[in-house]
């Protein structure tokens, strides 16, 4: 009698630890969520390099028409601190909403430009800008194309005043001139080219108001016409006629991404990182404008 109440407990202890180290299991593999801001190519090449790069189960989350968060997921149940293991912002409407939904720290995020304009003071971001830092950028710029020293910038300032003012300060240690090109919205852009702008050459940034492809081929399309080299920051760009391009690997980046959360997760450690990018050269633009090139090209540069 004794020997099988023995029996009994050990079963009963044996199925205690087991569920305990299930109900441990379950907690470690609370999915990572995605919130996407849009569902543009840009970012779903993103989170497809995410889902790639982390080993946890993930969920892509969007935004329904009332602007709130909803997934077909049928991992998805609720959207709340205690169903995720992490989330991450994916562009900058989901950063936004996140932190003024209050959500924990830090807040992982990708995609955006400038992400510290997107969140209140005092908050901690453990992710991958689009930023390519302003004086790498602008010094490419000038060891590639040496001639071209008046630069306009095509943004809205509600999107990238800061961006330019900071990068207007770095342009001179390069002896270049940042020329604003600002617009409120789309239909603002027609007006940059009533008349050829004063400009050398046309910088495109990642910027909301301007991120249609119908917009920038315009843009660039016009440019061309005044004979203004166009610069861009991704393959995009390349095709339809920049000169040269900034181009960010937007699947790599999610990998990138993923590889920062997982650090987090497992280290606590936290980085706020630039995307890794190649410059493009377009060497039939090139010769068409008849643009001066630098003779030694950086090391990262592809002519094509």
């Amino acid at each position: 009698m004794k020997a099988a109440k023995n029996k009994i407990f050990g079963i009963g202890l044996a199925l205690l630890i087991f569920f305990s180290y299930l109900s441990g299991e379950c907690a470690q593999l609370r999915p990572v969520g995605l919130l996407i801001s849009s569902d543009i190519k840009p970012f779903l090449m993103m989170v497809k390099g995410f889902e790639a790069g982390i080993d946890a189960p993930s969920i892509r989350i969007f935004f329904d028409k009332n602007g709130l968060p909803y997934s077909k997921d049928p991992l998805f149940s609720r959207f709340d601190f205690s169903a995720f293991t992490a989330i991450v912002a994916v562009g900058p409407r989901a950063l936004t909403f996140l932190d003024k939904k209050k959500w924990r720290n830090p807040l992982f995020y990708s995609m955006v430009l400038n992400p510290m304009d997107q969140v209140s003071q005092g908050r901690k971001l453990c992710g991958v800008s689009l930023n390519i830092f302003s004086l790498d950028q602008l010094s490419m710029i000038h060891i590639i194309l040496p001639k071209e020293n008046r630069i306009g910038v095509i943004y809205n300032p509600l999107n990238n005043q800061r961006w330019f003012d900071f990068a207007s300060v770095l342009s001179k240690t390069k002896g270049i001139t940042l020329v604003p090109l600002k617009v409120a919205k789309g239909s603002d852009i027609k007006d940059i080219f009533i008349t050829k702008p004063k400009i050398d050459a046309l910088l495109f940034i990642p910027d909301a108001t301007v991120i249609s492809r119908t917009l920038i081929q315009y843009i660039i399309k016009k440019s061309y016409l005044y004979a203004i080299p166009a610069i861009g920051y991704n393959k995009f760009f390349h095709d339809s006629g920049c000169v040269m391009s900034f181009d960010i690997d937007y699947t790599a980046v999610g990998v990138q991404t993923a590889r920062i959360v997982e650090l987090f997760l497992e280290k606590g450690v936290c980085i706020d990182s630039g995307p890794d990018y190649k410059i493009l050269l377009n060497e039939k633009v090139v010769k068409s404008l008849g643009i001066e090139v630098a003779k030694k090209l950086p090391g990262n540069v592809k002519v094509d």
